[in-house]
């Protein structure tokens, strides 16, 4: 069973790893600031 949990936390790593860099690669491509884009235009 440990190794089970071993495996399958060594396989989330690459996925994390994954995510974490598609999101950031997302947040630079979109333009301006994304407070900016969630506030929308007007808000104080």
């Amino acid at each position: 069973m440990l190794s089970y949990i071993i495996k399958r936390v060594l396989q989330v790593i690459p996925v994390i790893i994954g995510v974490t860099l598609i999101l950031f690669i997302l947040m630079n491509i979109i333009p301006g600031d994304p407070a900016r884009l969630i506030l929308q235009k007007g808000a104080t």
